[in-house]
């Protein structure tokens, strides 16, 4: 027997310019995952800070890419794609994050296989060394698409030792 939520559908919706302040407000909830990893506190405000116009280039850039994460019409979350400024090349994924409500579903795995339809050709994910959670993840979604056809080694992104986890989806 099915639930409702097995049978809404998950669309990965290109994020515009109105949409700036559902992906602002959706950062402080990745930030705040993220706080337990990089040690980030909270501001006298209450929230986290951040450079909010790191975000315009996902607008002003044609090699960036902006999506919103929907679930029937609930927002689950966001992720944001890139040419990785080293290897123009390689697709990269910048940010990627979903509701803890919507972890469980299997959400973040078929927002995953739509970005690979969505944008063929190589691909490079990083991961901090001490996010081992969301390394589980991106190596079973990665499997999942591409089998052991992928690398993954430790290289510097910046001054931060990360997980690189390339591969190759081709063009269906």
């Amino acid at each position: 027997m099915s639930t409702k939520l097995e049978n809404m559908k998950i669309d990965l919706r290109p994020a515009t310019t109105k949409d700036v302040d559902i992906l602002l407000n959706l950062f402080q909830f990745y930030i705040y995952d993220m706080s337990k990893i990089i040690g980030k506190k909270v501001g006298e405000s209450g929230k986290f800070s951040f450079n909010q116009d790191a975000l315009v280039k996902y607008w002003e850039n044609t090699d960036h890419w902006a999506y919103l994460v929907y679930m029937g019409e609930d927002i689950a979350g966001f992720c944001l794609v890139r040419k990785y400024p080293e290897e123009k090349e390689v697709y990269d994924i910048e940010q990627f994050f979903m509701l803890n409500s919507f972890k469980s579903m299997r959400v973040g795995t078929q927002v995953f296989d739509s970005l690979m339809l969505n944008h063929p050709g190589k691909w490079l994910i990083r991961v901090l060394k001490e996010n081992t959670g969301a390394l589980r993840f991106w190596l079973k979604v990665v499997r999942g698409q591409v089998g052991n056809n992928y690398t993954s080694s430790f290289e510097l992104d910046e001054d931060l030792e990360m997980h690189f986890i390339r591969y190759e989806f081709p063009s269906i």
